[in-house]
């Protein structure tokens, strides 16, 4: 707790961009050997929020995909999930080599506004386990946009048959003010 404390204190004394306090609601188990976690998708800068807060599913899932079919139906499930209105052909999946890969996937379902996110972006291997750190995070900022979304993440793994464990933490950013406002 002392661990968690000290670096929001320290990411504030540095300055978080747009924020003035990071509540974190619980703390992830981050004891381990890390395994490095590739981002699916485009490079985004830190910190990261999401792949996508379209994917159109609507429900809360936590997925480990370690093969070829299971990977097209997901991404098939990620772009024409009942209302979604995804017109026209679905583009045809990342190739992945689940020889050498496996993919995890993290929704957080359905967000009446833009100002909410997931991302997973450490995981750690730990005695006959592997576990994944899930960022819940949600903007207390104004100006989302009030639209129905559907954040979702999807990172790249070295393949492992340990059995997978999620730890998630949620993480509430609230607006700083300006001090150049009365």
């Amino acid at each position: 707790m002392k661990l968690v404390i000290f670096s929001v204190l320290l990411l504030l004394s540095i300055g978080l961009p747009n924020y003035s306090s990071v509540r974190i609601a619980q703390e992830a188990g981050n004891r381990g050997t890390p395994v490095v976690v590739t981002p699916l998708g485009p490079k985004r800068p830190e910190p990261r929020w999401s792949y996508s807060d379209s994917s159109c599913i609507s429900d809360s899932i936590r997925e480990v995909i370690r093969d070829a079919e299971t990977w097209k139906s997901m991404w098939r499930k990620m772009a024409t999930a009942p209302g979604c209105g995804v017109v026209g052909q679905v583009p045809p999946a990342p190739e992945i080599d689940f020889s050498r890969e496996m993919i995890v996937v993290a929704t957080l379902g359905e967000r009446p506004t833009t100002g909410y996110g997931i991302a997973m972006d450490k995981a750690y291997e730990v005695a006959d386990r592997l576990e994944i750190t899930v960022r819940s995070i949600t903007s207390k900022c104004g100006g989302q946009a009030q639209v129905v979304t559907h954040p979702i993440d999807v990172i790249r793994l070295p393949k492992t048959d340990r059995a997978v464990v999620f730890r998630e933490t949620n993480i509430v950013m609230e607006c700083m003010r300006s001090p150049f406002i009365n």
